[in-house]
């Protein structure tokens, strides 16, 4: 409430409301004694046009609650943490109600923003069974002028202004309005006294005093109020989620689990008591990517996701993406891992097969180039049987032929591999590779496709790069697709400019060509699944290209070159860490 001493500006701020112009003086006198810091008001500016001197209650213009705070209480949470205080609260009011043979009431009132009104809390004096439980700030508008206004209010000359706080009938000289605590009301203490003179400036001070000793069991019961409305926060977000949750201790060790995780251990056949005490760290059903999120998540203290883990359970592998939030514990030395698993089996299924048709897609697309490129070394193989078969050779020419034969075989076995390792399925197993050399791959998929399309291929790639932690195949497949669709934009002769460089702890692959800028309502969507412009093609590749880059923690965009020089798709890409 403030120090009766020092500063004005330090001094709790309190409205005088006074009807009668000669008593006013000698109020805010009094009061000023007391410690208080006195601004004048009229009842009727603060009540707006709607009240009329004497007029009845219900011809007010009723107020609009204020905006509740963004961790607004109930007031009947209040009131039940408040129980654990009732001793002080008790005292500090019977003394309040004992300091004067004229003090007609001493109470406290919970604030109730939500409905407008307060709750009364507990009351003494002479006038206290005139208060009803509920005091609604239409009936009882001093309330409201206290709790908008941020300040104490007092009344003078109450009876005279009797609808401003009306006590059913009782009459009283005077009445204080103070908001507790000071800087974050959520409660009224309301004081009255009988007598038409205020109270002398020692008995207000005390007041005051009393007030602070109020304060403190009020701030305690709010903080406890602002966690029992956390914890059921908190609570209910975990019980409505429809995500697997549970909650783990520093040692990796199963806290508690929602009620989706239960449900789906349920279906499994396993029941949640099993799950409940598990040590996830040291159970050996747990995969070996569970157990790196986990201790990423506890050693870095940082939010921690991976996009895809599988885990085999009773009924069958599932997959799930996964996200670990480091939380505050129990007790401030402690530490607690919140881990989200959303299931993603039959979406990851849809993908497989997505990505595995694009990548016969792809294959299709540069069929005849391959076809050359198997045609060639098959030529001069039969040529050169024929010519062991049909001549007669010295030792040194057979040898030459030999070492032609042995070349050949091995150029076929280079590109069949190459063929069959991009067709099949790529495994999700992400290790260090070379950017670079997994680019040379995919153009080497493309280059007869490219020469026979009359596209000309411009490289920059620089020697010792970092290695990146990928899936090759999956990375040479968003390559070939990218690479692909800038052969058909430039519809079959142009310019496709590679070039890959360095931006601190990540990687850029910069793909221009000289072909026809991308729509600018088309730009922002041919990363959507299903988008395509093209009568035969799917909409998946840059949807299928941008998820492969999200599980490898990449980005990818597109945009149209100045001067319609063309377009550039730029992918970004962190290098691998040192321990990796």
């Amino acid at each position: 409430m403030g120090s009766k001493t020092g500063n004005p500006r330090n001094r709790p701020s309190i409205l005088l409301i006074a009807s009668g112009r000669r008593r006013a003086p000698r109020v805010r006198s009094v009061l000023e004694d007391a410690g208080f810091r006195v601004e004048d008001a009229k009842p009727k500016p603060l009540l707006g046009r709607g009240r009329m001197a004497g007029g009845p209650v219900s011809s007010r213009k009723k107020s609009a609650p204020p905006l509740a705070a963004p961790e607004d209480i109930p007031a009947s949470q209040l009131q039940q943490d408040l129980r654990k205080y009732s001793e002080t609260v008790s005292a500090v009011l019977k003394i309040l109600a004992g300091l004067s043979p004229g003090i007609q009431l001493a109470g406290l009132g919970l604030y109730d923003p939500a409905h407008a009104s307060c709750v009364r809390h507990l009351c003494f004096g002479p006038l206290a069974r005139r208060i009803p439980e509920a005091m609604p700030w239409d009936r009882f508008p001093l309330l409201r002028i206290a709790y908008q206004k941020g300040s104490a209010v007092y009344l003078s000359d109450a009876a005279a202004e009797s609808d401003l706080f009306p006590l059913n009938g009782g009459h009283c000289g005077g009445c204080l309005i103070l908001p507790v605590p000071a800087q974050d009301p959520v409660g009224i203490l309301f004081f009255a006294h009988d007598q038409a003179e205020p109270l002398d400036a020692a008995t207000y001070g005390v007041v005051l005093s009393l007030a602070q000793a109020l304060e403190t069991a009020m701030e305690n019961a709010v903080l406890h109020s602002r966690l029992a409305v956390s914890e059921a926060r908190y609570r209910s977000i975990l019980f409505a989620a429809p995500f697997l949750i549970a909650l783990l201790d520093s040692q990796g060790t199963v806290l508690e689990i929602n009620p989706k995780a239960v449900r789906e251990f349920k279906r499994q056949g396993i029941p949640a008591k099993r799950v409940i005490g598990l040590n996830l760290l040291q159970y050996a059903g747990v995969p070996d990517e569970m157990r790196r999120l986990i201790l990423d998540a506890l050693e870095s203290s940082a939010a921690v996701s991976r996009e895809k883990i599988s885990i085999v359970l009773p009924r069958g592998v599932e997959v799930f993406r996964v996200h670990a939030f480091p939380m505050r514990g129990r007790n401030p030395a402690s530490k607690e891992l919140l881990v989200i698993g959303e299931m993603i089996t039959h979406y990851q299924q849809f993908m497989d097969d997505a990505e595995r048709t694009e990548r016969l897609a792809a294959i299709g697309r540069v069929a005849a180039s391959l076809a050359h490129e198997v045609n060639n070394p098959l030529q001069s193989l039969r040529s050169h049987l024929e010519l062991i078969r049909s001549y007669p050779l010295n030792e040194e020419e057979r040898e030459q032929s030999f070492r032609i034969l042995e070349r050949e075989v091995e150029r076929l076995d280079e590109t069949t591999r190459r063929v069959l390792g991009f067709a099949r399925p790529a495994p999700d197993i992400l290790q260090p590779v070379s950017i670079s050399g997994i680019l040379e791959q995919a153009l080497a998929l493309s280059k007869n496709y490219l020469r026979n399309q009359r596209v000309e291929i411009r490289t920059t790639l620089p020697e010792d790069l970092p290695p990146v932690l990928a899936a090759a195949g999956q990375l040479i497949q968003v390559f070939l697709n990218i690479i692909l669709n800038a052969v058909h934009a430039m519809k079959g002769e142009g310019h496709l400019e590679i070039r890959i460089r360095s931006l601190g702890d990540r990687v850029e692959v910069v793909f221009a060509n000289d072909g026809p800028p991308i729509p600018s309502e088309y730009l922002r969507r041919i990363f959507d699944p299903f988008f395509t412009t093209r009568p035969e093609g799917t909409g998946l590749g840059l949807s299928i290209s941008h998820a492969i880059l999200q599980r490898h923690h990449g980005t990818i965009h597109a945009a149209n070159l100045p001067h319609r020089r063309g377009v550039e798709f730029v992918i970004t890409l962190p290098f691998a860490s040192p321990h990796a």
